[in-house]
């Protein structure tokens, strides 16, 4: 509006903003909605990191909780003594605070001259310890959308919008040296990701009422007290063995945990070894992978690499010409290339093997489709459409040869129900197509792929395809999930057979990757850590067999 624009330049000249970027926000004087706090953080920031004290101005309003007049004297004292210290230390231009009331007459406090503060400030932070529904950071949003400005919400995890507001940055209030972290964040976003969390969240809030907000907050907490009603948890069992291995494993027996030292043994009086690893699980940790999507799945190229140490390691073995290395993944030939196309010798699956880079070589292949194997994606792309408009931090991920829909960054529960029912969708109308639907609880998606790609088939074809070009002596397969199964059962059939069984007899190690009931692994280990661990082993076993 006009008025709102005439509002803020009056607001901008008052407070001398000038250059200067604006955090700000609007309080009530109670200690649960976090002003002081949020003071105290602004004061910190400027302590630590120099850079921004003559770049920022605080522009802080509070108003009085009528009902509680004696806590809100007490708290207004208790903030005006952190201005009085900021003011002193950094100059009067560096914070602007006002109470209604005092500093600002209480009949000029109207909504044209929020949303005139809002239009000023670069950086809405909230840090309250407690709070339902809030709304501020929706007018805040709708506003910096209709002024065609980029802006960022910094919002404490504690207040009922955070929950859906995604584009935000949440933090933890009573973790203040987290707040400045992610404040400092927050100031120096880029601004191409600023436009992008803050048309996220715009999406959002034009399409949701309150009323629309508060039905789904109360079904979420009825859907969360069924669940803890009903006992759903998961629970830390050994991992039993689902097939046979001679006289060293029957099925229903629990799996061992893996012996390094018999593996590097193995490795060292070996001359012709394949590794197959997976990725996320395997080389990464599963957190940390989640967290990475979470915050980042849609502000960056691509996905999360593995750490440096993984790296080393990968290079130092595929560059044995003793070894042929593969890492296969579900992600895509992009994404894969990305994080791991740096690594020479490496082999690398992506899609689940349906694109192939062979070591050394340095090229994509890809297996061809018949039309008929690519008309699933007309069928499923409404049903997709329609889950993802009913699930707010939801996104697709669409590949050649497969579509990912992915709700990590949803409301746990909410998104957990509404995959349930995307699974259920997609099976009854793509009966008969030749894919399969999956719904992976720990990776929190639910993904539709042709049937006929899977990581089994790959391995099976690199065994077979290293084999030929000479008798291969050491296998080892790494996987954590489901995925993975299919490639751990495929590498155990392989070798089984009367070309391999003898050759690899002692020199076979397939490994399932933390806790699950099943697997067709021989081995288990306890996570990541422990992959890397065995990684470091194998490559320090090759140096010191170099060395001799």
């Amino acid at each position: 509006l006009p008025e709102t624009a005439e509002h803020e330049g009056r607001l901008r000249e008052q407070c001398k903003v000038g250059e200067r970027i604006v955090v700000g926000g609007v309080e009530m004087l109670h200690p649960l909605q976090g002003a002081h706090i949020k003071l105290l953080a602004f004061q910190q920031l400027l302590e630590n990191y120099p850079v921004w004290r003559k770049r920022l101005t605080l522009l802080q309003v509070c108003f009085p909780d009528k009902q509680r007049p004696e806590q809100s004297a007490q708290q207004s004292a208790e903030n005006r003594e952190v201005v009085r210290r900021i003011e002193e230390a950094f100059g009067p231009d560096t914070i602007r605070y006002f109470e209604v009331g005092a500093e600002l007459d209480a009949k000029l406090w109207t909504k044209n001259t929020r949303l005139a503060l809002f239009r000023a400030v670069d950086v809405l932070l909230n840090c309250a310890m407690k709070d339902g529904l809030n709304l501020l950071p929706f007018e805040y949003i709708h506003t910096k959308h209709s002024q065609q400005a980029s802006g960022v919400v910094v919002l404490s995890e504690f207040v009922g919008c955070a929950h859906v507001l995604n584009g935000c940055v949440r933090i933890n209030p009573f973790n203040l040296e987290h707040v400045v972290e992610q404040l400092d964040a927050a100031l120096s976003m880029p601004p191409s990701e600023r436009a992008a969390r803050l048309s996220k969240d715009h999406s959002f809030v034009a399409s949701h009422t309150t009323r629309t907000w508060l039905h789904v907050a109360v079904q979420d907490m009825r859907r969360t007290a069924a669940l803890h009603a009903s006992g759903e948890a998961s629970s830390s069992r050994p991992t039993l063995a689902l097939c046979s291995f001679g006289s060293e494993m029957r099925a229903g027996q629990q799996l061992p945990p893996l012996n390094v030292e018999a593996l590097a043994r193995a490795y060292v009086q070996s001359t012709r070894r394949l590794i197959l690893l997976g990725l996320d699980g395997t080389l990464i940790q599963q957190e940390k992978v989640m967290h990475h999507r979470k915050m980042f799945h849609d502000f960056s190229d691509h996905s999360l690499p593995p750490p440096p140490a993984a790296l080393h390691c990968l290079a130092a073995l595929a560059s044995d010409p003793c070894n042929q290395v593969y890492v296969i993944s579900g992600r895509s030939a992009s994404d894969l290339e990305a994080c791991l196309g740096n690594v020479d010798g490496l082999g690398l699956g992506a899609e689940l093997g349906f694109m192939q880079m062979r070591p050394r070589s340095g090229k994509w292949l890809k297996r061809e489709l018949s039309p008929a194997q690519e008309r699933w994606k007309d069928t499923a792309r409404p049903i997709f459409e329609r889950f993802t408009l009913r699930t707010n931090g939801v996104y697709m991920s669409w590949q050649e040869s497969a579509a990912i829909w992915c709700y990590h960054n949803a409301d746990p529960d909410y998104g957990r129900f509404q995959a349930r029912q995307l699974t259920v969708a997609l099976k009854e109308q793509l009966k008969g197509t030749g894919v399969s639907v999956l719904h992976s609880l720990s990776k929190c998606q639910v993904e539709v792929r042709i049937g006929a790609i899977n990581k089994g088939v790959f391995a099976d074809a690199a065994l077979t395809e290293a084999h030929a070009g000479g008798p291969v002596d050491f296998v080892l397969a790494i996987g954590d999930d489901d995925d993975d199964e299919y490639m751990l059962s495929a590498v155990t059939a392989r070798a089984s057979g009367p070309a391999m069984l003898e050759r690899l007899r002692g020199r076979l190690f397939t490994v399932a990757v933390g806790s699950k009931d099943y697997s067709h692994a021989r081995f288990v280990c306890e996570s990541s850590r422990t992959v890397l661990q065995l990684m470091q082993t194998l490559r320090d076993g090759r140096d010191a067999s170099f060395r001799s």
